[in-house]
């Protein structure tokens, strides 16, 4: 096979400028015959990427979350690749483990990679460590960035965001408008400040309902342990008879926990969990679910990040809040 040909092999063989050629092989020029002629004789095939810089536009962006094994950053893939699509542009797809060292090496890399814009979930590593260095590196460079779901207050940006607060706040009324006397939040992302929100709606739900605020009711587990020991001594204490779950995990270890002390679900004990995955949809007996609808909020995220790149008259950033639904099972 021959040597690819290239733009610069196009202009110096038919002696006209780059700009010529590009109009011609775009279809909007009256060299456009010669130039089309000489491309097919070689085998000319566009390079999207050169003709894009020339252009001063790569329609290049990414997105980093922090894991694909969670129920809701699994589905936020297909549904910023399919506006990215819909809309021209070209997606880079990464995925930083909860690792602070590999968030911000990641960014790195895409900082030098012509992009024009960053959508990220936070990894938790960086929530503990508090460090958002990296983030305004990529703003002071031009790139358009937008935080979603896990965001901080720290970064001037775009951020789509769950109504976390509200969601554990109506999850817990509900638990105890049903007749639970004593309910208790299990949660194993104390470092995420999605998380801490979640324990401020139950709160505030428990103390609305003029009960007493246990604090050995808001068990933090540590990940590092295991579970049951943690979480065994606070129900033969208090005798709980409801449940909010923070995320997946802790409600299916929850699940097994409870029926191993001979508690039946829903008659002694009643659960609802945040996220609306396989785990709490296909156990026995089922669980209510406070679904949090991450294509929709990855949707509204590509789409404000590609909003401001093709608006050059920007507005200030905002904070776009989507609401949750609360999904009632056995």
């Amino acid at each position: 096979m021959g040597k690819r040909i290239t733009i610069k092999d196009i202009v110096q063989q038919l002696n006209v400028s780059i700009s010529k050629v590009s109009k011609a092989l775009n279809d909007s020029d009256d060299t456009k015959e010669l130039v089309k002629q000489y491309a097919a004789k070689h085998k000319y095939r566009s390079n999207k990427l050169a003709l894009s810089l020339l252009n001063k536009r790569t329609k290049a962006i990414a997105v980093i979350t922090p894991n694909i094994l969670n129920n809701f950053f699994s589905k936020v893939f297909a549904g910023i690749e399919e506006v990215a699509t819909n809309n021209g542009y070209t997606l880079i797809s990464c995925i930083s483990n909860e690792s602070y060292n590999k968030e911000v090496k990641t960014i790195d890399f895409l900082n030098n990679e012509s992009l024009e814009g960053l959508i990220v979930s936070i990894a938790e590593e960086i929530q503990l460590k508090k460090s958002y260095e990296h983030f305004q590196k990529v703003i002071d460079q031009g790139i358009e960035l937008v935080l979603f779901n896990r965001v901080t207050d720290k970064v001037d940006c775009d951020k789509i965001v769950d109504d976390d607060f509200d969601g554990a706040y109506n999850a817990t009324k509900d638990l105890l408008h049903t007749g639970c006397k004593n309910v208790a939040v299990i949660s194993l992302i104390d470092s995420l400040n999605l998380g801490k929100l979640r324990v401020e709606g139950y709160k505030k739900a428990i103390l609305e309902s003029n009960k007493k605020l246990i604090s050995d009711l808001i068990i933090h587990v540590d990940k590092t342990k295991d579970f049951n020991t943690q979480v065994d001594p606070v129900f033969f204490k208090y005798k709980i008879d409801g449940l909010l779950c923070l995320e997946e995990k802790s409600v299916l270890k929850s699940s097994s926990l409870v029926k191993s002390k001979g508690y039946r679900i829903p008659d002694d004990i009643s659960i609802v969990c945040f996220t609306n995955g396989q785990i709490p949809r296909y156990i026995t007996p089922s669980i209510t679910t406070i679904s949090q609808h991450a294509k929709q909020i990855v949707r509204a995220a590509a789409s404000k990040l590609i909003t401001r790149l093709e608006n050059p008259n920007r507005g200030a950033y905002s904070t776009e809040v989507i609401k949750a639904s609360f999904i009632e099972r056995e």
